[in-house]
């Protein structure tokens, strides 16, 4: 005789009550969402699935999905401390600042597509401007400089971040960048194959960030300019 066992019902899969979210456990597994998926991945039912719970508990905390998106670009940007040294020359920290900057965008590439969507998404986006404009003023610029310096920066590191944030197997090396622009019939451009393809290195970025904000900057009695 044959025998038919029925199927175990489906659970339903428990979600979270309403009340047990907080915003903070929000920020965070939004940031796991957009770090294991990037922007494209990134929506209120996604941030609740990691959570457990529905898409419509989270509006008990949040907003919007922009609303949950600036919050974890915040969070990311308020974890990037930059500390003035008015012992040092302030064009040197301005340098030290961008560097740390453009790492802090490196190790979390979900956010530079995100911040240039969102480029002031709140409180920690003030503090980095903050500490650039400072030192900027502490250096001698006026406020139009200090302006000047900064949206450079920005342009620079975001440029450079955004350019090599690329990643997969189709990737271009710099060594196959290099060997194909020298095969272009344009004499100028075929002889700096190599520091071309070098684009976004750090020894590169390190020189243009010195030039532009040396270069802003006003001199100060008895300093050479830096090269």
């Amino acid at each position: 005789m044959v025998s038919y066992k029925q199927a175990p019902e489906q659970q339903p899969r428990r979600r979270r009550a309403r009340n047990s979210l907080t915003r903070p456990e929000i920020v965070v597994a939004a940031r796991e969402v957009l770090k294991d998926g990037g922007i494209g991945a990134f929506t209120i039912r996604a941030v609740a699935d990691r959570l457990g719970a529905s898409a419509m508990s989270l509006y008990n905390h949040v907003e919007s999905k922009e609303d949950v998106l600036d919050a974890a670009l915040d969070s990311l940007l308020l974890e990037l401390r930059l500390s003035d040294d008015p012992a040092r020359p302030a064009a040197d920290v301005l340098v030290e600042y961008a560097e740390q900057h453009l790492a802090h965008l490196q190790a979390n590439r979900w956010a530079i597509p995100a911040l240039f969507r969102r480029p002031d998404p709140g409180p920690g986006a003030a503090l980095v401007g903050e500490a650039y404009f400072a030192t900027a003023l502490r250096g001698g610029a006026d406020p139009q400089t200090a302006v000047d310096i900064f949206t450079g920066v920005i342009a620079i590191i975001y440029g450079a971040a955004g350019f090599l944030g690329s990643e997969g197997d189709s990737q271009q090396t710099r060594e196959e960048i290099a060997e194909t622009i020298a095969q272009v019939p344009l004499p100028a451009t075929a002889s700096v194959a190599e520091p071309l393809a070098a684009y976004g290195d750090d020894a590169q970025v390190h020189r243009i960030l010195t030039a532009l904000i040396h270069g802003l900057l006003p001199r100060q009695p008895g300093v050479a300019p830096r090269t």
